[in-house]
């Protein structure tokens, strides 16, 4: 039985955009196009033929969700059974806790597995990200209308996607994933496809770096404040996923900052402070790519029922140009 081509995963950062296509025969197809200040309607017209020249198939986007503004944690919420109004619930909690309205945010929930002799009634831990409405809607037009092409069917939280991509590479154990990006560092730690602990740290982005390389502050400071983050992170995430023994551990970095970044987490690991297997790069079947694509890897193999988000997706149906649509 000829297998079904898996959707174009569309990572939509704030510095470049990254793209991967899982293929019937093994292979992982990725694309990288550099965002420019023209916003993201003009960097979709160059992405669309980046994609043909590359060889990716079909028109189907599963696109990442704008981490601009986005709220997220774990919580405790009632089980998906109960029949509660889950996802109105995981807003308000977000908004509690950060301190805003819930009104107009998009949640999505992804449940732990429950513990066998948990008690009936008893609420489930649970991760939620709820990012704007708006800012999904905004990036969807842009997406289906900037390359005249593509069809967005569904948008997800990222750190699910990296998650899912984790668990598809190395199995359902404990995994962690450190991504030194353009803006942010972050830190995640899951277990079988399910984010249990991310952090965010806006201020230790490759940017900084390079503020720091030019003299607006000391690159030494600046590697003493990211080892110090990645040993608080990395220790807190390996205990909340229960990982024994070295967890592997994905690097999505670009190249430059590599060899550091290596170099910081294998003292860890030397150290006693946190066992981790360092990995740069992910395997899956016959095709293998860099850690930076991850997240792309992960939107593109939502489509397979093995594993496909165990909540509810930001937008499963999404409002179209005709006004057609499915609210979430």
């Amino acid at each position: 039985m000829k297998r079904a081509i898996a959707p174009i995963g569309l990572d939509v950062g704030r510095r470049v955009l990254k793209a991967a296509q899982c293929l019937p025969d093994g292979r992982v197809l990725t694309a990288l196009v550099t965002r420019s200040e023209l916003g993201l309607a003009e960097d979709l017209e160059r992405v669309g033929s980046t994609l043909w020249r590359r060889g990716f198939r079909g028109r189907t986007v599963v696109a990442s969700a704008s981490e601009h503004t986005a709220l997220q944690a774990t919580v405790e919420l009632p089980r998906p059974e109960t029949g509660a109004p889950v996802r109105t619930i995981a807003a308000a909690e977000l908004a509690r806790l950060h301190g805003r309205e819930a009104k107009g945010l998009e949640t999505t929930v992804v449940y732990r597995d429950a513990p066998a002799d948990t008690r009936p009634g008893r609420g489930a831990p649970a991760y939620v990200f709820a990012v704007e409405g708006d800012d999904v809607m905004a990036d969807v037009a842009a997406l289906e209308h900037g390359t005249g092409s593509l069809r967005v069917v569904r948008v997800e939280a990222g750190p699910v996607a990296m998650a899912r991509a984790l668990a598809f590479a190395w199995g359902p154990g404990a995994a962690c994933a450190i991504e030194f990006g353009w803006s942010r560092l972050t830190v995640s730690a899951s277990v079988g496809g399910v984010p249990i602990f991310v952090r965010v740290l806006e201020e230790l982005g490759l940017s900084r770096l390079d503020e720091a390389r030019g003299g607006a502050s000391s690159v030494g400071a600046f590697f003493d404040r990211l080892s110090e983050e990645l040993e608080r992170s990395a220790v807190y995430g390996v205990r909340e996923a229960g990982g024994a023994g070295p967890v592997p551990t994905l690097l999505a970095t670009p190249p430059r900052a590599l060899g550091p970044l290596i170099e910081m987490v294998s003292r860890l690991g030397e150290s006693g402070t946190a066992a981790l297997a360092v990995r740069p790069t992910l395997r899956l079947g016959q095709g293998e790519c860099s850690g930076r694509f991850a997240r792309a890897v992960g939107l593109s193999l939502g489509a397979r029922r093995s594993f496909a988000l165990r909540g509810a997706s930001i937008r499963e149906a999404l409002t179209r140009s005709s006004g057609e649509g499915v609210a979430a």
